[in-house]
């Protein structure tokens, strides 16, 4: 076989990573000389300060191998760039790829690299794939460049619904980070911050969506002998209660009476109860235009029974 280096002689090709610097290269055993060769005649392409791709076009797993190579030690994604490696928040692909360095690291924004340092702790999130920073401090980072509130309702919704961090932790995340720019996610966490479950989650943000922000959850609503049970969702004016019933696979006959208990008492006292299920929120279109008929059909109920 010819070798057109003696770096090429040494080592496989085939073991040289896509995207490489500068100091790598040369422990490869190319020499000075050899990477500024392969540069110029197209084998390697320069795509940020002392980082190269070794092969084919850059793709976007290539963008954040080289921004994190570009950043060095320490340096963590975050904001969209980290949240595209799950399936935990769809977002776009960005176009700058934030990258959160310790605070002793002097590197600069570059290209389409951002760089920021941090003088707070980073905690990485235990996953496969690049360096990245865990859920909470990457849905904070992404709200800092959002525009729109239902954007931002919409990333909390994913990222809660789905388990990738609690409510809690998102507010932690909030009052540790910089306050400039955070506005529309201390909104959002204040809609939302009021539900005990990520389905409630998901719910209030659909119907807030749908225009529909009349509720309030968790009411505290008296029962008779001293008691009180508190409603996920309730429309006072039209003494209606919308439940999540977020056990739906797993209530016991105890507490499957309990909740027809409940339901009881709720609808002596005059209040129309409604159940629906996690899954029910699968199809947000179908839910929200179901919660919304039977609010309608609640009003003209209540407009039957004055005009007697």
């Amino acid at each position: 076989m010819f070798f057109d280096s003696p770096a090429d002689a040494l080592y496989d090709p085939t073991a040289v990573p896509r995207v490489i610097t500068w100091s790598e290269a040369l422990k490869f055993g190319f020499t000075r000389s050899e990477i500024a060769h392969r540069c110029k005649t197209g084998r390697w392409r320069r795509v940020l300060p002392r980082v190269y791709l070794t092969a084919g076009a850059l793709t976007e797993s290539d963008r954040y191998d080289a921004a994190l190579q570009y950043a060095g030690r320490g340096a963590l994604l975050s904001g969209a760039a980290a949240l595209r490696c799950d399936d935990v928040v769809r977002v776009g692909m960005p176009s700058d790829v934030l990258v959160l360095v310790p605070a002793e690291n002097r590197l600069t924004t570059c290209k389409w690299v951002k760089v920021r340092r941090s003088r707070r702790e980073m905690n990485s999130l235990i996953a496969p794939g690049p360096r990245r920073v865990d859920h909470a401090r990457s849905v904070a980072d992404y709200a800092l460049t959002m525009r729109r509130l239902d954007d931002v309702r919409s990333v909390v919704a994913q990222v809660v619904s789905r388990n990738g961090c609690t409510i809690e932790a998102l507010v932690r995340e909030l009052d540790a980070g910089p306050r400039n720019g955070s506005a529309l996610l201390r909104m959002a966490l204040a809609e939302v911050g009021s539900s005990r479950s990520a389905p409630e989650v998901r719910a209030a943000v659909a119907l807030r969506r749908a225009g529909c922000c009349s509720f309030v959850q968790n009411a505290r609503i008296p029962l008779l002998g001293g008691r009180h049970y508190e409603a996920d969702f309730l429309w006072p004016e039209l003494r209606a209660i919308l439940e999540i019933d977020s056990m739906e696979y797993h209530l016991g006959p105890a507490e499957w009476r309990a909740t027809m208990d409940r339901h009881l008492a709720l609808t002596t006292m005059g209040y129309s109860v409604v159940h629906r299920s996690p899954s029910a929120l699968n199809d947000e279109t179908g839910f929200v235009s179901d919660v919304l008929a039977w609010l309608e059909a609640r009003r003209r109920e209540l407009h039957m029974i004055k005009s007697r």
